[in-house]
């Protein structure tokens, strides 16, 4: 397993940007299919015992609609253009503003399915909180890379030059 990672972290590397931008793809879908399970969850106090089956079913409709959905406004908003090394302040406001545009849909989603079912689909609660996770989780995965890499990088250096009081480094890291 531990080479498969190595594979692919080597192919992240030497590939192109088609092999960056669908690594981040499929976090992003991993992502959003957590944070939606984890506010059903929450919402029913961690007992899926609980969970009504047809929310179980929601989800299972909900889900594959959000993250498609949110693939492709990240694809809109170019959010799969700068990958990770370069994630900054844009991508950051890119970010939010797709998620912006992702809860207004959602938000949508929720009036148009109230009026049509009568009932709502899935509870507010679980698209409020699932939507939020979701942002978070999807803004730290394209700056976790970034920072890892900047203290490793740190690391790195504290390595070569030792503990031998570089202050210079110490200011250049905070």
């Amino acid at each position: 397993m531990v080479r498969d990672l190595r594979r692919l972290g080597q192919a992240y590397n030497s590939g192109s940007g088609a092999i960056r931008a669908t690594i981040i793809a499929l976090l992003d879908i991993i992502i959003i299919a957590v944070a939606f399970m984890a506010a059903f969850l929450l919402r029913f106090d961690f007992q899926f015992s609980v969970i009504v089956k047809n929310y179980i079913y929601a989800y299972q409709l909900v889900v594959p609609t959000v993250a498609i959905v949110a693939l492709i406004v990240f694809w809109c908003f170019k959010l799969y253009h700068s990958i990770w090394s370069y994630a900054s302040l844009d991508e950051l406001i890119r970010m939010i503003l797709a998620w912006g545009v992702l809860g207004l849909l959602g938000l949508t989603f929720v009036i148009v399915d109230s009026n049509i079912n009568g009932a709502r689909t899935v509870p507010i609660s679980v698209w409020i909180m699932g939507m939020f996770f979701a942002a978070i989780g999807t803004t730290a995965n394209r700056f976790i890379y970034r920072l890892i890499r900047h203290i490793t990088k740190g690391m790195v250096k504290s390595c070569f030059r030792g503990w031998s009081g570089d202050k210079a480094w110490v200011k250049h890291m905070l």
